[in-house]
């Protein structure tokens, strides 16, 4: 867990220890930045390379979500025309005296060159701890973009923004793939390699081989002896053909040289002589010529091919032999007549060279956005390249969807139909690629701008959160709050709700729209107040903001705030106790579908105020359940004395309801001497059988453990078991016992079956139905470390 304010990072890292050499180490780890939100200065405008036409701008962030009276807190904005904020204008501001959710830096640009680019990030220091800066942003200072870009800044209710990419220092590493800064903007990446040719052999350490950077072919396992030609493309790297000629006949010449011929100057010829075949030939005039062609000048030396001379070489079509890398040794003298070799030594040639890589993509991720509007590009493009569009939608949760692909128009290319409120952000995916066949030279990237309107940022204002709890009979806390609009866009209506405990709709206590615009740099302020049952949880409530309107938010984790107390007031003497089968529930617990449902009504007033049937009442799914219907009584009424025996009386209703799958609203409304009290549960039924959440606690054990589950569409208790077995399957216990649905609980006190305590180590267990109405559950583990 991370409990010290900071900005953290993360890195994975394959292959930490290099146990695969061969591969490229520089690409095998990634680093991740996790800031601790609320703690830091998160900046917010002007948005990461956005255009400015003015030289006096402000610098915005949210201030840290912390009690600033209670704590000491600073802020600070860097800004500099340096990525490294290292130039001599760069700028430091500091703020200590805050309040509200966000500060502002009033900032006057020292450069005004049309598109310079200025750098600035945040930091905050709390109570002498800093967060660390955050991630880098930018803004370009422009004068000669469309004046319209400016004018069009402010329309109805929204301020928008152009974005403008045109520097490679504006772009992450994250960001390129396959491509990288070169030829005047980006462009597809070269990479370096080495060629390589050995003539020797053909088994074990005396094999030939060659090697085109990190693919080596091998001449091995006595298999293709004699004359061995690579077709590497120069392009990327890539081994067009392999050919091997055993050079045993007049006409193996012939073929070399019909082979030759497929070449063109786009491809590299790897050669080399691997011993040993019988019957070997010498190279034919026309073969002969054919090399010099390629800048070899050992072809005319060497003697019987698949011999023991030894001969390696690499050229082109076109190359001169001071191109060229080629080395002859002959195993005896004169090379051309020789049958009786006194020594065999090895040839090698090597070549270092550059490929392209011939496809790649630059990712351009921009939003939030309440609209979009257009986009448009410029770049250097030749007959066998290309540069095309792919314009990706990513949703809330980060699910990222194709809208559009291969968008080829550069100028003005229209977003106003993709929604924004389904697709807040756009990754507009730049896609290079070069023609294997006849290209040559990687498309340039020079430049993107996107013109769309910046989404909206709701703050919730925690360090004025006020809540009270008075001394009323219907038990009203009262609580108030302000909250603000850090973003670029109006907010016509928002929603306030309160939940009980945790975010979900079977805890919402109080839901309320504000029909009030919420305009960018405003405050609303809130209250109201809802009356708190001892049955509504444990005290401990949440407060959330939204935009009544699907639209998107920079951040989300400061639209909540949450608070606790202990609840003073009285709810007139009575309390409502509701069990289902015998077991109290809560609201958001699970039920069966026809439980037998006792309510215990506990007050001093029973024996004449609920004997009146207008005196109680109970809702199912918002339906009055009357005593009575078609003559039979619904309720089953008991009255008791309450467990301390004393005057206050527990009266008990008891019904046996059919609820539906999934959510199931119960009211009991309570009329006790002109007071009302309402207590309200949401119960859920599933419409399957079976054990949901199976786990233990704690995990690993000690000594004890406890297995918990929820049993879901059972309607009575049934004889359950659950076996434990070591890993190798022998079975240690087995524990019998009863459950109910909804939530249950069964210890163990980590003994065998023999009564002694089980060893460190892995256990697994089963969950097993006593009547094969349910079969066993998926296998779960247990550790014991003492």
């Amino acid at each position: 867990s991370i409990d010290t304010p900071g900005v953290y990072t993360m890195t994975v890292t394959l292959d930490q220890d290099n146990r695969y050499p061969q591969e490229i180490v520089a690409n095998n780890s990634i680093t991740i930045n996790i800031p601790f939100k609320e703690y830091v200065f998160q900046p917010i405008l002007p948005v990461s390379n956005s255009v400015v036409f003015t030289g006096n701008i402000s610098l915005k962030g949210l201030n840290p979500m912390i009690d600033f009276s209670a704590n000491s807190v600073k802020v600070f904005a860097q800004i500099d025309t340096s990525k490294n904020f290292d130039s001599p204008v760069l700028q430091t501001f500091v703020k200590t005296n805050l309040s509200g959710v966000d500060s502002k830096f009033d900032v006057t640009l020292p450069v005004l060159n049309d598109n310079t680019i200025y750098y600035w990030r945040t930091n905050s220091v709390i109570n002498d701890d800093s967060t660390g800066w955050t991630k880098t942003m930018n803004f370009v200072y422009t004068i000669n973009l469309a004046r319209d870009s400016e004018r069009d800044r402010f329309i109805g209710d929204n301020i928008n923004a152009v974005i403008s990419r045109f520097n490679p220092d504006q772009y992450s590493s994250e960001e390129y793939y396959n491509t990288s800064p070169g030829n005047g903007g980006i462009s597809l990446n070269e990479f370096p390699a080495t060629l390589f040719v050995r003539s020797y052999g053909s088994n074990a350490e005396e094999a030939s081989y060659f090697s085109i950077g990190n693919t080596n072919v091998y001449i091995d396992g006595g298999l293709n002896q004699g004359l061995n030609l690579l077709k590497v493309k120069k392009l990327n790297g890539v081994i067009s053909d392999f050919k091997n000629l055993k050079m045993t006949t007049a006409a193996s010449s012939d073929s070399l040289v019909n082979y030759l011929n497929t070449y063109d100057s786009t491809y590299y010829l790897m050669l080399l002589n691997a011993a040993y075949v019988a019957g070997g030939t010498t190279l034919s005039a026309g073969a002969k010529s054919k090399l010099r062609e390629f800048g070899s000048v050992y072809c005319d030396s060497i003697g019987l091919l698949s011999y023991f001379h030894t001969w390696s070489f690499i050229g082109s079509l076109g190359a001169a032999p001071s191109q060229v890398s080629e080395m002859f040794d002959p195993c005896c003298r004169p090379a051309p007549n020789c049958v009786s070799c006194d020594h065999w030594t090895e040839s090698t040639s090597t070549m270092d060279v550059n490929f392209k890589r011939t496809s790649g993509t630059l990712s351009n991720i921009i939003g939030p956005a309440k609209e979009w509007y257009q986009f448009r590009w410029s770049s250097e493009t030749a007959q066998n390249n290309s540069l095309l569009f792919d314009i990706i939608g990513i949703d809330n949760a980060g699910m990222q969807t194709l809208l559009r692909s291969d968008v080829s128009t550069k100028d003005f290319v229209e977003l106003a139909t993709i929604n924004a409120a389904q697709y807040p952000k756009l990754n507009f995916l730049a896609k290079f690629k070069i023609d294997t066949v006849s290209g040559n030279q990687s498309p340039v990237f020079k430049s993107l701008i996107v013109q769309y309107s910046p989404a909206a940022e709701i703050v919730l204002d925690r360090n004025t959160l006020s809540v009270n709890s008075t001394e009323t009979k219907d038990n009203s806390i009262n609580f108030s709050f302000d909250y603000h609009n850090s973003g670029y866009t109006y907010i016509n209506n928002t929603i306030v709700n309160l939940y009980n405990g945790s975010v979900s709709d079977s805890t919402i206590i109080l839901s309320d729209t504000v029909n009030t615009v919420l305009k960018t740099d405003s405050t609303l302020s809130y209250s109201n107040s809802f009356a708190a049952t001892d049955k509504r949880g444990n005290g401990n409530y949440i407060i959330s903001i939204k935009p009544k309107q699907q639209i998107a938010e920079f951040y989300y984790f400061n639209n909540s705030a949450e608070f606790s107390f202990a609840t003073k007031a009285v709810l007139s003497n009575n309390t409502v106790t509701l069990y289902s089968d015998g077991k109290e529930i809560l609201t958001g617990d699970q039920v069966t579908r026809a439980p037998q449902l006792k309510i215990d009504f506990n007050g001093s007033n029973h024996s004449k105020g609920l004997q009146d049937t207008l005196a109680f009442k109970i809702f199912i799914n918002e339906k009055y359940i009357p005593y009575y219907s078609g003559g039979k009584s619904n309720l089953e009424i008991n009255k008791n004395h309450g467990s301390d025996n004393t005057a206050n009386e527990v009266t008990s209703f008891i019904l046996k309801p059919e609820l539906e799958n999934g959510k199931n609203s119960l009211r009991f409304v309570m009329n006790n001497s002109g007071v009302l009290d309402t207590a309200q549960y949401d119960v859920f039924v599933s419409g399957e059988s079976g054990i949901k959440d199976l786990y233990n606690y704690p995990n690993p054990m000690k000594n004890e453990t406890s297995f918990l589950f929820d049993l879901e569409g059972f309607d009575s208790e049934y004889l359950f078991k659950i076996r434990i077995y070591t890993v190798g399957g022998r079975l240690i216990k087995e524990l019998e016992f009863t459950a109910h649905s909804g939530n249950n609980q069964i210890p163990w006190d980590g003994r065998d079956n023999d009564g002694d305590y089980i060893a460190n180590g892995t256990y697994l267990y089963k969950f097993i139905v006593e009547d094969g109405a349910y079969k066993e559950s998926s296998t779960q583990k247990l550790v014991v470390l003492r």
